[in-house]
């Protein structure tokens, strides 16, 4: 069989397009080069033979630049016995770089996909033909679909309100007509049909295609046509709200699944899409405020038994609440913040009570018994280490004695099994069980609603975890992961908990990663993949430091020791902490003597306060002394090299620090020339590739569209690798991506991208106005085309504004905190907008404990304000 393959695709000098083919019994791909007809076409024949049983031929169109591979388009074809005597003509039309095909063939869009199957179609079913034309389906606004016309009679001779439409099957729209005996060339373009207006509404861009005669009895023709109706495609609007947040009139001071519920049918009534959640993993670590860090979990699969409705569990199973319990509710859900410690102690303590009455009978529920088969690859585990951490009475399990290193579940059931380390395991399968139903009850009752659910994928997880005890082996536990300094943080984050051993995790396959992954698709439609950047690179902390300012980036080409001989300085003024007498007495101005007689051995700090950490444990036991740590802390961070076994790596913002201040003219230009090659150009290879080998095995482990938190110091290819994998990049009005600019306009968005003003880790709009007065300005003018002087308070409709600039964006989501859509309301803006914050990334010791100031029953019963958010999402198209 020969094959005729065109790809349509702009290309410019120097690039390449490679076809490689297979057969579905092979893992041998064969590769030809497609030869350059002109700018916008390549093309190649190819003489096959089909081996016996291979029906099915599959291949990828390569676009080979500088080396890289970037796949332009993947297909199969089925070779029947009539095919196969048949030369194939396969035409691929405007092959284009836009993801957000694929990326609307993900679970959420499953219903979209399946409802244009019932459009209207005038299609005949033939028995033969001569060509078939194929498109992907984009989802699309309603009343909108595809079609096809143009000069040829079965084409309805481009008659606009008689068009050809696709059928559609999995996203796959097909025509397939018999052209044998039409005038040829015959031109045809995909169009957009609406069936309100009842005509053509949009035709693809650019000249009619043309189809040439050809040998009908023994070629056929397979035409694979791509569109960009960008006007007409769908676009969404969603929410994003931390579940803790949540306020209904049954609330027991935090939110739960069923308040979830109750918010889904506010989302539904305005028009909302789509709410995103912070994590909801189990963070129960030491009983304290510390807890409601809801990032550092103990366990990446079990959920916080916060979020249990455990009012309704009771009148389950018929346990009637005391009055005492009843007045700590009703003060808890009073309370204007959630307090995380004594909602824990109230829910534990009643579920306790329901557990000491139906335990007995727990254990021979078959729901339970299928829930313990299909999770016991964590659950058993996860228990067992919720009732070690309360018997020992700490979360480090490093002090738990002779369980301090995991041996396996099963030796921990039989050592327990008649004490009451056994009974708490059995308590919290219980708990998990409970926690399993509820939301699976509110997954169902979203999708019945139409209401997407958005999980988000934590970084990492607690240093002290199930997962960390478990398989040890699977993390870098003398390091911590963190971010680099930013303008949220000049001494950027130190989130504490390890960072992954890539290697030893690619041995089975990243199997716990996949299985993380597989565990939120059975609740959610999508997912957020926390600090994406660090899927690239990790910001890496040793272990002795308290900030992020001494981080690695991992995997990293260290600097050797040629590398730093051109810098002609010693490898002690290079890493070791930079003092003089100058610097001392600026940062300690009268106290300099004392602090040099505390901690300093001559400008060398002294063995036993060397490290953060060690200063850190001198300030806990003599707090006022306090007054120094910034300063010691600055110090030490006060160099230009940091070194450790790799080799050398430049200090983060080494411009910034006295060291580097004390330089020569000389030294610094050299020393600048060094830092950015070693951060912009020595890195990029190894981080491109490690960061698409992971993210391609997301990608591959759940159907969830995937949407990046990729924020911070971004790499430059890292645009290009999120559209290459059809992963969702954000965009933060605060947080803009291009260089001096001091906002992000959503104007200017991407359609596969998220826009939002703000996120969890920033002021919501209201603070940030009145915290930026300049920016406000440029912000009103230029992006809200206003007139005149900002306001000084981020009034009412200001905020309108802004959330209406969003919701016109091209981006196919816009997504908003719950307080930026509640402060276009005065009756539900909270008196100090500081306290709408949710986290204060430049405080470590932050308490998560934003609460929504009204009852979600009466945003449902705001029928005024309901419809009016309803109107500015739908009259935006969304």
């Amino acid at each position: 069989m020969q094959i005729n393959i065109q790809v349509a695709y702009h290309s410019i000098y120097g690039q390449k397009i490679v076809l490689k083919y297979a057969f579905s019994n092979s893992i041998e791909w064969h590769s030809i080069c497609l030869n350059y007809v002109n700018s916008n076409l390549w093309q190649a024949t190819q003489e096959i033979t089909i081996l016996p049983k291979s029906n099915i031929l599959k291949y990828k169109v390569y676009l080979i630049e500088q080396n890289v591979e970037i796949c332009l388009l993947t297909n199969s074809i089925l070779i029947d016995k009539q095919t196969h005597t048949k030369q194939l003509n396969i035409i691929h039309n405007n092959v284009t770089d836009y993801p957000f095909l694929k990326i609307q063939h993900t679970k959420p869009f499953a219903n979209y996909i399946n409802k244009v199957n019932e459009q209207i179609t005038n299609q005949a079913i033939l028995k033969t033909y001569t060509h078939q034309f194929t498109i992907a389906y984009p989802v699309l606004v309603d009343n909108c679909y595809l079609c096809i016309t143009g000069s040829a009679n079965a084409m309805n001779n481009f008659n606009d309100t008689k068009p050809i439409f696709f059928s559609f099957k999995g996203g796959i729209g097909t025509i397939e007509m018999d052209l044998e005996n039409e005038i040829f060339p015959i031109e045809y373009k995909i169009a957009l049909y609406n069936t309100v207006k009842k005509k053509i509404v949009q035709y693809e861009e650019g000249e009619n295609k043309t189809l040439i005669k050809t040998d009908f009895k023994n070629e056929q023709t397979l035409v694979y046509c791509n569109n960009n109706f960008k006007k007409y495609l769908w676009r969404g609007a969603g929410v994003n709200v931390p579940l803790f947040s949540l306020k209904s009139k049954n609330s027991w001071g935090c939110g739960d699944f069923s308040d979830l519920k109750l918010f889904i049918n506010f989302s539904k009534a305005t028009g909302l899409k789509l709410i995103q959640l912070l994590p909801i993993n189990d963070t129960l670590a030491t009983y304290t405020n510390s807890d409601s860090y809801p990032y550092s979990a103990i366990s990446s699969f079990a959920l916080h038994p916060k979020f249990l409705d455990v009012g309704l569990l009771a009148a389950e199973y018929g346990l009637t609440l005391n009055a005492t319990q009843l007045l700590q509710i009703q003060t808890l859900n009073s309370l204007p913040k959630c307090n995380d410690v004594q909602v824990l102690a109230l829910k534990l303590e009643v579920l306790k009570l329901i557990f000491l009455q139906i335990q007995n009978n727990f254990f021979e529920n078959e729901d339970w018994l299928l829930f313990l088969k299909e999770n016991n690859h964590w659950l058993t585990s996860y228990a067992i280490f919720c009732a070690l951490r309360d018997h020992y009475s700490t979360i480090d399990f490093t002090q738990w004695s002779d369980d301090a290193i995991f041996k396996n579940s099963e030796y921990y059931l039989v050592k327990y099994k008649n004490q009451k380390v056994g009974q708490d395991v059995a308590f919290w399968y219980f708990v998990q069980f409970q926690l399993h139903k509820q939301l699976l009850n509110v997954s169902k009752y979203a999708t019945l609603n139409k209401v997407w659910l958005k999980a988000d994928l934590p970084i990492g997880v607690g240093r002290y975890s199930a997962d960390t005890w478990v398989y040890p082996t699977l993390f870098n536990m003398q390091m911590q992961a963190g971010a680099p300094p930013d303008a949220f943080s000049a001494i950027g984050q130190n989130w504490s908990f390890p960072t992954y051993h890539i290697p030893t995790m690619a041995i089975d396959g990243f199997a716990w990663f996949k299985k993380r992954m597989q565990h939120l698709e059975q609740y959610f439609d999508a997912v957020r993949i926390d600090h994406v950047l660090g899927i690239f690179r990790i910001w890496s902390i040793p272990i002795a430091n308290v900030e992020g300012t001494l981080g690695v980036f991992e995997p990293v080409n260290a600097l050797q020791k040629n590398d730093i001989e051109l810098l002609q300085l010693s490898e002690d003024r290079l890493c070791n902490p930079f003092i003089n007498e100058e610097l001392l007495y600026t940062l300690f101005i009268d106290d300099v003597e004392i602090v040099k007689q505390l901690f300093f051995n001559e400008h060398l700090f002294k063995n036993e306060y060397n490290t953060q950490k060690k200063l850190e444990h001198f300030f806990n036991q003599y707090p006022s002394q306090a007054k120094f740590k910034k300063g010691l802390y600055h110090l030490l961070t006060n160099v230009i090299l940091i070194k450790n076994e790799a080799g050398y790596h430049c200090r983060i913002n080494v411009q910034e620090t006295y060291s580097y201040k004390f330089l020569n003219d000389e030294q610094k230009l050299m020393v600048n020339k060094l830092y950015h090659h070693y951060f912009f150009e020595r890195q990029n290879e190894l981080w491109l590739n490690e960061g698409l080998k992971i993210l391609q095995m997301l990608k591959d482990s759940t159907s969830m569209l995937l949407c990046a938190e990729d924020l911070g110091m971004v790499p430059a290819f890292t645009e290009g690798a999120l559209k290459l994998l059809n992963i969702m990049s954000l965009q933060v009005q605060q947080m803009p991506k291009v260089d001096h600019q001091l906002f992000s306009n959503p104007a200017n968005a991407d359609y596969a991208s998220v826009v939002m003003p703000a996120t969890h880790d920033m002021p919501p709009i209201r603070l940030w106005w009145e915290q930026n007065r300049n920016i406000g300005q440029i912000v009103l003018n230029e992006a809200l085309h206003l007139n005149g002087t900002a306001p000084y308070f981020c009034e009412p409709w200001l905020c309108k504004k802004i959330v209406q600039s969003h919701l016109q964006s091209p981006a196919m989501w816009c997504i908003f905190m719950l307080q930026d859509v509640l402060s276009m309301y005065d009756k539900y803006r909270i008196d100090n907008p500081e306290d709408e914050r949710i986290n204060n990334p430049s405080n470590p010791n932050h308490i998560w404990d934003y609460k929504m100031p009204v009852c979600i029953e009466e945003l449902n019963e705001d029928t005024l304000i309901v419809k009016e958010i309803l109107q500015m999402i739908s009259g935006s198209g969304r």
